[in-house]
């Protein structure tokens, strides 16, 4: 239904955007619809902020230790991250959040993409940067400079576009307890830059992912010339790799169902609804999982979560190099479940992740790959 410079309409995906005449965009939310939005919002809240609450115990206990302090802010601020979007997209259609939930729900799962990417652009110098390594074998420090610029550049650019865009100027629930909210012209570009925003995200954190893979195929080479510290190099850039992975395939599915929906023209207001909210909210989920068994002190939970894939054989919808870590890194774990049972059971310290600091002379390992002959020593 339409009046004068005003259109209701069922739900986002339903709207046809006005002319640069129209003045403003008014979009109304059936009960079904809301209702159904706020029960999905809070459903990831309680499981995230299970997470986060596991893991500031866990680090309260001073039972965690960190190489790096960047590592542990990144990497708690993303957890925390994913449990305020949860809690603003459950609380949008309320009166009140509705004015800020929306602004607040991207930019907080915008900061959450960013704090993971940084905590893996992080773990990667710290131990792969050539100012790190003491070596010319290692990563250029520039590569870090420029993905951090692009990095504070983006989050500049999702704060200043999500709050001109999507800023209302009424919102509430009426008599027909529908949601109705109230936006300028400029909401009309808030799809286009969204999809902006997300290639160069994607560009951005897949470039992280190819550094990392890079280091992966340069050190298979070397695998017997010192298995042990072979392996634990390996349990770093693999671990990360298939988190990573995880979290991806998530996020290129919803992108697709997405699409799907679109090319369908589907208009029922309660499945554009559910499904537009579910896309984020499983996205944001599946980062939080991923950061938190990204944690070593998590590695029992993480081991879990690998032999789930491999029994189930979930590994073989991914690619061949993803099938292929996932089977490398089995074998690391038997091997070092094998070498637990042949004596005292004995903790694995987090300075084992401390991959610059190795108390071992490996010859010259190739030009293409890092130099281990760093001669530090290591509280292993």
């Amino acid at each position: 239904m339409c009046f004068p410079n005003i259109c209701f309409v069922d739900d986002l995906s339903d709207l046809e955007f006005p002319s640069a005449q129209t003045m403003t965009i008014t979009i109304t939310y059936e009960p079904v619809a809301w209702i159904l939005r706020t029960v999905l919002g809070f459903i990831p809240l309680i499981i995230n902020a299970f997470i986060l609450y596991k893991e500031w115990m866990v680090r309260k206990s001073d039972k965690t230790e960190f190489i790096n302090k960047y590592l542990k802010i990144y990497s708690i601020s993303s957890i925390i991250c994913s449990v305020i979007h949860a809690l603003f997209a459950a609380l949008y259609s309320f009166n009140v959040f509705c004015y800020f939930g929306l602004q607040l729900t991207v930019q907080s799962f915008a900061l959450q993409m960013v704090f993971m990417g940084l905590y893996q652009l992080e773990r990667l110098r710290y131990c792969f940067s050539n100012s790190q390594v003491h070596s010319n074998k290692g990563y250029p420090n520039y590569i870090f400079f420029i993905m951090y610029i692009i990095a504070i550049l983006w989050s500049l650019y999702i704060v200043v576009y999500v709050w001109l865009t999507t800023t209302p100027y009424h919102c509430g629930i009426n008599n027909k307890y529908q949601l109705v909210v109230e936006y300028s012209s400029m909401f009309s570009l808030y799809p286009f830059m969204t999809a902006i925003g997300t290639i160069v995200y994607i560009l951005w954190d897949l470039t992280t992912l190819f550094l990392y893979i890079l280091k992966v195929l340069s050190f298979k080479r070397y695998k017997t010339e010192n298995k042990n510290i072979y392996n634990r190099i390996m349990s770093i850039l693999n671990r990360i790799l298939i988190l990573t992975i995880t979290y991806e395939i998530v996020g290129i599915g919803l992108i697709i169902s997405f699409v799907m929906r679109s090319i369908g023209n589907i208009h029922q207001s309660s499945v554009n609804t559910v499904s537009s909210t579910t896309s984020g909210l499983c996205a944001s989920s599946s980062l939080n999982i991923s950061m938190y068994l990204m944690q070593e002190h998590n590695k029992y939970q993480y081991k879990q979560y690998l032999f789930t894939i491999y029994k189930f054989r979930l590994h073989y919808i991914c690619c061949c190099c993803c099938k292929s870590i996932i089977n490398d890194e089995m074998v690391i774990y038997s091997d070092e479940n094998k070498e637990e049972k042949g004596q005292s059971a004995e903790k694995y310290d987090s300075s084992i992740w401390e991959t610059r600091n190795l108390s071992v002379k490996i010859n010259r390992i190739g030009a293409d790959a890092l130099e281990l002959s760093v001669e530090t020593t290591t509280n292993m």
